[in-house]
């Protein structure tokens, strides 16, 4: 066979080989991208830069050097792997013995265990090594490429079906074990080499020079290619180097498949013609005509295509790697100039000149790199493909010098393939510019589109255009073509054939895996969890808080939302996995007078003729529908807050506005507004808030019940009505009036603060709410007979508590002071009286602290002497308020001035929830701890009988910085573990350190702030998750020009159902309490198993913000069947112990009377 048809048959099966491998990489990357997450793709990339940097150093260049070689025989191949394999060995004990100053420095005791397993691939490579160079040698790519295949198959499965089974990153590192020792034996078997050990020094010699270049030049490539990764990795974390990873694996794929295989056979055909220089230039120049024509319309495709294959292919947890992805796909035209002249100068021996351009090149990829990482992955994505141009405009220029040649050769060999692809681009342009809107609503639609146009237009063109450059490849398609059904049908036959041969062999070793896999399972299984399309939200509209209670006593545990003006949700679970929302059944809409009429962005439907009056959104709307029926109609409205029309058609109006005080924040604005229409009418307006009363008198030939307000179409009893919605923030449900039935109190905002500058009339009609449930199922208001003032309270938290011990439920509401009138703004401490009233007792227990704002609290006995504790997060710190015989005396536990934003400062949702603090016996020594989360940094505070003591959370594997945390025993084993946003999931080690687990983590850029809440919401037993995330307003990628604004307060919610597979026990905990506190809220519970004591206090479990309703107690038990004893200290100091409970059930213990 000659030199040509050696090279274009090696080009085939290298082709055929590479194609497969990557597209079956590629398939299997799909499934692995949907059952892990990005930070598992990065820890890998993290310890494949260096196990790649080490793995390159230890093969001395040898391959090459045997592959480049006149005359070699078995000896050259033996000597080579004893040297290979003599290296490996000690490599892989200093790998061992470095694993735990790894996961040090990069802060994540998983390495640890990851290192070595990882490792254990360099004493495989020496056998992979000698067979690979020996069928390279022998240009026996076909068999090369069948093994490639085989070997991707397995590990791609292997690794599939273990992150299925659980294994999270483990699934990656074991399956390119399992994967490489099945290639190494198929290999063994494929070539007549048989490896025996071969100490010889002389051909050490002989085939190190040429290795050592090798190993010189790939040195500094290989930095230059993992540098920017390894930056990544230590500075932004493995989340965003995963993110950036496979926006970097993708837009290599059309270079690995198509552009690599063409690589090693020219290579070795450039070696045997190195000194016919005019020979190697045609090879040059053709290799580049060639790659410009197959390969650069995939980079064009992907430049057009990448957000919307990213979301329809990978789902949306890695849509950040959508515009990276984009931007690195320019990169691809300089890979057909990066390949041909980096073989060029390895065929030429000119390894020298290469390696200090690759040197040159690894400086500019670094700073680069760190310029760009300021701008995060879009900043990294531009520094690399600065790299990728100088890198090409470098290695160009040295081959350039090398063989006899003038620019226009290249301008020459590129034409053709720009011809192609400018016309590809203008088609997919044009077909862009009339289909973009399906990016966003149908992108699965849009890229199908993209895809059929664009593989139209090519073929078309490259069959139908007249390029001379080009006529032979035409010939060769065409010929191909012709003779393809009798190809086909062979092919086929060999396939089937093939097909039966590999699935029998895989289905044995699978079975062999899946048995090992059930070994590894209890060591390596981190948990799983699975997100339900089916929940019961999706999104909320103008969210103010997210959490759960057992509103109606039925064990089954029901979500509820506050929306400050906008509809809330009561959403009832009725145990088959439903819910039903009640909120207007059981009373609870903003009007009693007009159900449905809280605001919302679902318009009624005009079915009738009449008025309508509704909300849209924060815009109000007045409606005449087919007035002709019946007449004319005038009205005013009245309120007190300018108002701005948006759109008026058909109204005559006629608008007033009055200043009577000027505020902080405003003018306090009387505005009257007639208005008057004979027909069909439609006005839009923005009163400058949605808390205030609009009154509204109608007169005309238009009656009471032909008036429609609100969604529900609620006509009104009279002419003149008003509506007015309540601005509602805490729900905090407790039985107040000890009849067994759960009621509220709801807090409320106080007009931006603003409350005490209105009139008198408007301060009497602003006021908080609690609501007592009635034997109709309703509610009865008894705020004013109760004793609560609003006092002009911004109100945002509160909280039941028996402050006193005296059995009776208090009442604490926590008031910002918003700076926009004088005064101060106490919190407020409601006592209850014997006779069920409240008297404000804030200032004589110390609690009201009018001075200071206070952005999260955690109310508990922190030093076990019975009374209750107040922790506080302020803008200097965090402190303890420590309960001296019901008064309150301050201790500071860290002084810590907040940077940026102050408390109560904001109303934005990204400073709003910072500064959670969660509580949980973490470290299970009696006393309760807390962890603080904040995107300012987050702290831990350990207890140690009633001290707390600063510990920094990365030294116990904890984040630096997040938005919300709760403590969760998730997977039932008796151990605290930490779920963070955007993080996911810490669990804790038996050593009272933690290792992320790499499950329900969120995209760090997209989100800015979380409320989560862990419950078990179908008994199981397991506790699931409900979060509410909030949408960065400064995420918007520049190629997400036309996307689909999302309203700042409008939150995302998700639920995960815990699917984590294991034989651990639990057991849940309802207390009832006597009369006065049913709650049983404020008690402390201790379970008692073989091995174990753990602790909480009911209301621990809490994961709202600013409510509280969530009073069932979870404990995971191990291994433990049962429950030896449970101490319960009630509220009133009152002691009780059960004994010998049976776990894996929810039990009722009663407080004795």
């Amino acid at each position: 066979m000659d030199l040509g048809k050696s090279i274009r048959s090696g080009v085939k099966w290298l082709i055929i080989g590479n194609t497969g491998s990557r597209l079956m990489e590629f398939a299997f990357g799909i499934m692995l991208a949907r059952l892990l997450v990005p930070a598992d793709f990065g820890l890998i990339v993290t310890i494949q830069i260096f196990t790649g940097f080490v793995g390159m150093l230890a093969s001395g260049g040898m391959g090459q050097a045997l592959i480049r070689a006149k005359q070699v025989d078995a000896r050259d191949f033996n000597a080579v792997f004893t040297l290979q394999l003599a290296i490996a060995i000690p490599v892989y004990l200093g790998f061992y013995l470095v694993a735990p100053y790894f996961a040090i420095f990069f802060e994540d005791p998983l390495y640890e265990q990851l290192l070595p397993v990882s490792a254990l691939m360099f004493l495989m490579r020496p056998v992979e090594s000698a067979y690979s160079c020996w069928l390279a040698r022998e240009m026996q790519f076909k068999k090369k490429s069948v093994i490639g295949i085989i070997k991707n198959v397995l590990t791609g499965a292997t690794s599939v079906l273990m992150a299925w089974y659980g294994m999270g990153v483990w699934s990656l590192t074991l399956a390119g074990l399992v994967g490489g020792l099945v290639g190494n034996i198929i290999l063994s078997q494929a070539t007549p080499l048989r490896l025996k050990l071969n100490i010889d020094t002389t051909i050490w010699r002989e085939h190190g020079s040429y290795g050592a270049k090798i190993v010189g030049n790939d040195f500094f490539s290989h930095i230059r290619r993992e540098s920017l990764k390894l930056i990544l990795s230590k500075l932004a974390g493995p989340a965003f180097l995963g993110l950036f990873n496979k926006a970097d694996s993708l837009h290599r794929l059309p270079y690995f498949m198509l552009a690599q295989p063409v690589a090693q056979p020219v290579f070795r055909a450039m070696s045997k013609i190195q000194d016919d220089l005019d020979q190697t230039k045609y090879m040059f120049y053709r290799v580049i005509t060639l790659l410009m024509a197959y390969i650069l319309p995939f980079y064009i495709g992907l430049w057009w295509v990448a957000e919307p294959f990213i979301n329809v292919v990978y789902g949306e947890k890695w849509m950040l790697a959508a515009e990276p992805l984009k931007i690195l796909s320019i990169a691809g035209f300089f890979y057909i100039i990066i390949r041909p002249s980096s073989v060029l100068l390895m065929a030429q021996n000119r390894l020298t000149q290469e390696m200090i351009a690759q040197s040159v090149i690894l400086v500019f990829t670094v700073v680069t790199c760190f310029f760009g990482l300021e701008w995060g992955l879009v900043g990294v994505s531009w520094a690399f493909l600065a790299s990728q141009v100088f890198t090409a405009f470098y290695l160009y220029i040295l081959a350039y010098q090398t063989i006899p040649t003038r620019v226009k050769d290249l301008f020459k060999a590129i034409t053709p393939g720009v011809k192609l692809n400018s016309l590809l681009f203008i088609v997919l342009f044009i077909v862009d510019h009339f289909s973009g809107d399906l990016i966003t609503s149908i992108p699965s639609l849009y890229l199908l589109i993209m895809v059929v146009a664009g593989g139209a237009t090519y073929l078309a063109s490259f069959l139908l255009m007249n390029i001379p450059e080009l006529q032979s490849e035409k010939k060769r398609i065409l010929d191909i073509s012709n003779s393809g059904l009798i190809i086909v049908k062979k092919l086929f036959m060999r396939i089937v054939i093939f097909s039966v041969k590999l699935v029998f062999s895989l289905a044995v070793l699978l079975a062999l895996l899946f048995s090992m896999l059930t070994l590894l399972k209890q060591y390596y299984a981190l948990g799983s969890f699975a997100e339900q399309q089916a929940a019961p939200l999706h999104e909320v509209h103008r969210f103010y808080d997210i959490g759960v209670v057992d509103a109606n006593g039925d064990d089954q545990l029901d979500i509820y939302t506050s929306n400050h003006h906008f509809r809330q949700v009561l959403l009832l679970a009725d145990g088959k996995g439903g819910y039903n929302d009640v909120l207007s059944k059981w009373g609870l809409d903003q009007s009693l007078a007009f159900p449905e009429a809280d605001l919302s962005f679902t318009a009624p439907v005009l079915d009738k003729p009449g008025l309508y009056i509704y909300w849209f959104g924060s815009q109000f709307l007045i409606r005449s529908h087919k007035m002709d029926n019946f007449g004319s109609l005038k009205g005013t409205l009245e309120v007190l807050d300018p108002i701005t029309i948006k759109k008026n058609d058909g109204f005559v109006l006629d608008k007033r506005e009055q200043p009577l005080k000027e505020l902080a924040h405003g003018t306090i604005t009387s505005t009257v507004l007639s208005f008057a229409t004979d027909k069909s009418a439609y006005l839009r307006m923005k009163p400058g808030g949605q808390g205030l009363p609009l009154t509204f008198k109608i007169t005309g030939d238009i009656k009471p019940e032909q008036i429609y307000v609100g969604l529900g179409k609620v006509s009104p009893q009279a002419l003149e009505f008003s509506l007015t919605m309540l601005d509602r923030h805490a729900l905090v449900w407790a039985d107040y009036n000890n009849d067994d039935k759960l009621d509220i109190f709801m807090n409320r905002g106080a007009l931006g603060g603003a409350l005490r500058g209105y009139p008198d009339f408007i301060r009497k009609d602003i006021k908080d709410e609690l609501l007592i449930r009635n034997e109709s199922g309703q509610f009865d208001d008894i705020t004013i007979a109760a004793g609560i003032e609003k006092k002009g309270c911004s109100g945002r938290h509160a909280r039941w508590l028996d402050f006193n011990h005296d059995g009776l439920l208090d009442l604490y509401i926590n008031c910002y002071d918003r700076g926009n009138v004088p005064g101060d703004f106490p919190k407020q401490l409601y006592i209850q009286t014997k006779d069920g009233k409240l008297q404000d007792m804030a200032a004589a227990t110390k609690v009201g602290m009018p001075e200071q704002q206070i952005g999260s609290f955690a109310w508990f006995d922190v030093d076990n002497d019975g009374d209750i504790d107040l922790v506080t997060l302020q803008n200097d710190g965090f402190f303890l308020y420590r309960n001296q015989q019901g008064v309150l005396e301050q201790e500071t536990i860290l002084r810590r001035a907040l940077s940026g934003v102050q408390i109560g400062s904001s109303t934005e949702g990204a400073w709003v929830y910072d500064g959670k603090l969660t509580v949980a016996d973490y470290d299970a020594d009696g006393d309760l701890d807390i962890f603080a989360s904040s995107k300012r940094g987050n702290l831990l505070f350990v207890s140690e009988k009633g001290n707390f003591s600063y510990i920094n959370p990365v030294s116990v594997g904890l984040p630096e910085k997040s938005f919300n945390a709760n403590w969760v025993d998730y997977d039932n084993d008796g151990l605290s573990d930490l779920h963070t946003v955007p993080q996911g999931l810490f669990k804790q080690n038996t050593d009272k350190h933690f290792q992320l687990a790499r499950i329900l983590n969120f995209p760090d850029e997209q989100y800015q702030a979380a409320v989560s809440n862990w419950f078990d919401m179908d008994n199981d037993g397991k506790l699931d998750l409900m979060v509410a995330l909030n949408k960065n307003d400064a995420y918007k990628p520049w190629w997400a020009f036309n996307e689909k604004a999302t309203l700042k307060t409008t939150w995302k919610v998700k639920t995960f159902r815990n699917t984590t597979g294991n034989a651990n026990h639990w057991l849940q905990i309802k207390l009832v309490g006597t009369t006065g506190n049913k709650q049983a809220i404020g008690a402390r519970v201790t379970v008692i198993t073989a091995d174990s004591q753990q602790i909480q206090e009911v209301g621990s479990s809490e994961g709202s913000f600013f409510s509280q309703g969530h009073y069932r107690l979870y404990f995971g038990l191990g291994k433990n069947q049962q429950v030896n004893r449970i101490k319960v200290q009630w509220p009133n100091g009152i002691e009780q112990e059960f004994e010998n409970i049976a776990g894996d059930k929810l039990v009722v213990l009663q407080q004795s009377k």
